[in-house]
């Protein structure tokens, strides 16, 4: 029996999936509703899926798929001050219009929820290494002062930067009729706190190139 899923029955099985997660958690999660919303058979469901946590990790891996789609890619190589900020801001433009996703996602980032197996820890270090990525990628082309340990910087600007975004991602989420306002409000705090950690980690004369 063939059993490829076909493309168009995948996306509404995944955005069924998605919705049910999003508001119920892995745990509460239901496959009958799942499927009385994306109108298939159970048999179906697990003829494609062979079980919840399959569907789960198919649903994480479409929700970073969809996320890292809507992020830029440096132009030079490596990332800039400035690149690093667009990136935040796209991401949490697309949060903003997928609030599915930001549930899903904020939970695997910050919440540790999900059904604890490798796969989905896998997921989980796939997302926070390839911020790291774009901070160490950035560090590693600035001249940074003698006294700073280049690990140390990189743990405060991730530390700093995440603190930033669950604020603004909880806002939002409470506030969504403020949206536009609410993006425009973190991108000046990212830009003002971000702006501070540089001045103590990068020399001087760097600080304008920093910027670009």
């Amino acid at each position: 029996m063939n059993t490829e899923i076909k493309p168009d029955s995948r996306r509404k099985i995944l955005d069924a999936a998605i919705a049910e997660f999003a508001v119920r958690g892995y745990e509460a999660a239901s496959t009958n509703r799942i499927c009385q919303q994306a109108d298939i058979s159970k048999g179906l469901l697990f003829h494609y899926y062979k079980s919840k946590h399959r569907l789960f990790a198919e649903v994480l891996g479409q929700c970073i798929e969809d996320m890292e789609a809507a992020e830029p890619q440096p132009a030079g190589g490596f990332y800039t001050a400035a690149e690093i900020q667009e990136c935040c801001r796209r991401q949490l433009r697309f949060f903003v219009g997928h609030f599915d996703h930001y549930a899903i996602i904020g939970d695997l980032l910050w919440n540790d929820a999900g059904d604890g197996s490798a796969e989905y820890r896998a997921l989980r270090e796939q997302l926070l290494s390839r911020k790291a990525a774009r901070f160490r990628c950035f560090l590693e082309n600035c001249r940074l002062r003698p006294e700073i340990d280049r690990e140390v910087a990189l743990e405060l600007l991730l530390s700093a930067t995440d603190q930033i975004e669950k604020k603004y991602l909880a806002r939002i989420r409470r506030r969504r009729g403020e949206a536009d306002a609410l993006v425009r409000d973190f991108l000046e705090e990212h830009r003002k706190v971000l702006g501070m950690l540089l001045y103590g980690i990068v020399v001087e004369e760097d600080h304008a190139a920093c910027r670009n």
